[in-house]
């Protein structure tokens, strides 16, 4: 499945540094309390040395929980001979990382072992910004040196690091419990990234789906209007022949493609196909006017297979 974002920011607001709903946990101080900690996951994969219960992304989420007795409350990324052959990619979902005085993002990661981890952050769950190493255990990061003012980040990204110095099956790699934000902001939003990256159909979005959108070898690009939606998504299904004839909205396999910036004043041609592949070609249209609008049209130029598509289009993410 591509990768794809999306998610519409309705408000932001700043919480207050102290407030009552404040919670020390593992003898750190959490101003905000829960709602600091990642509750949602983007994508995870193990490397070697993960066994059942152990390679549960689900443990990651919300304050740490881990429980020495049980064993219980941690996943482990496994040991890699590679950067990133373990990965853990979390998400913010009402909440986002900002630079504050001090740590800002802090790793929970249970065991006696020190088990390097290589940390990233993104705002957009795309492009990722290292903030280097740390060396295992319970350990804070102070983004300041690696980001820009004002920048905010929903997306943690946490891989093993290969340095051969790790624990065995079946809880091989780093074992992580939680990962909170101290810096924090509030952010209420209709949809997460969380959520489109496991999409469904576009009515899970509250939008109209276009299609079945047929393969002609003649291209007549079919106009979906003029829009500013900024950048997109693409949500779409693949209507085969041997999937033709029992495909609906509920039933169709629904991927997403992107982002795809649009810029206003351009006119844009979406293509399906040939064999899957999605693409967004820059171009002024037939109707195209200078500064108005950002346009789209759409094509199936899918000859090889010529499989039909349903698509609509999501508004990315923005802050």
């Amino acid at each position: 499945m591509r990768k794809k974002r999306m998610g519409l920011i309705l408000a932001i607001s700043i919480i207050l540094a102290f407030n009552s709903s404040a919670e020390d946990y593992g003898g750190i101080d959490f101003p905000n309390g829960d709602i600091s900690f990642a509750d949602g996951i983007v994508s995870f994969k193990n490397a070697e040395g993960v066994e059942g219960s152990y390679a549960n992304p689900s443990s990651a989420l919300g304050p740490p929980d881990y429980d020495s007795e049980e064993d219980t409350g941690y996943v482990s990324l496994g040991n890699g001979k590679n950067v990133c052959e373990g990965e853990l990619i979390l998400e913010f979902i009402d909440n986002a990382l900002v630079d504050i005085p001090g740590d800002d993002l802090w790793i929970f990661e249970i065991g006696s072992a020190v088990e390097a981890i290589d940390v990233y952050v993104s705002d957009d769950g795309i492009n990722w910004i290292s903030l280097g190493v740390i060396e295992g255990s319970t350990r804070g990061v102070d983004i300041a040196e690696y980001i820009s003012p004002g920048q905010k980040f929903q997306f943690v990204k946490l891989c093993d690091h290969p340095d051969g110095r790790t624990s065995g099956s079946p809880w091989g790699g780093p074992d992580i419990d939680a990962v909170g934000a101290i810096g924090t902001i509030t952010i209420t939003s209709t949809t997460s990234l969380t959520e489109v990256w496991n999409c469904g159909p576009c009515s899970s979005y509250d939008l109209q789906f276009d299609g079945p959108l047929e393969y002609t070898p003649y291209l007549e690009p079919l106009n979906v209007g003029a829009q500013n939606p900024g950048n997109i998504y693409v949500v779409y299904s693949v209507i085969d022949r041997e999937s033709r004839p029992w495909w609906t909205q509920a039933t169709g396999v629904w991927q997403a493609w992107g982002p795809y910036e649009f810029k206003s004043g351009n006119g844009y041609i979406l293509k399906f196909g040939p064999r899957d592949i999605i693409s967004m070609t820059e171009g002024p249209l037939p109707y195209y006017v200078e500064g108005t609008a950002a346009w789209l049209q759409v094509e199936n130029v899918d000859y090889w297979d010529e499989n039909s598509y349903s698509f609509c289009i999501v508004p990315h993410f923005s802050q």
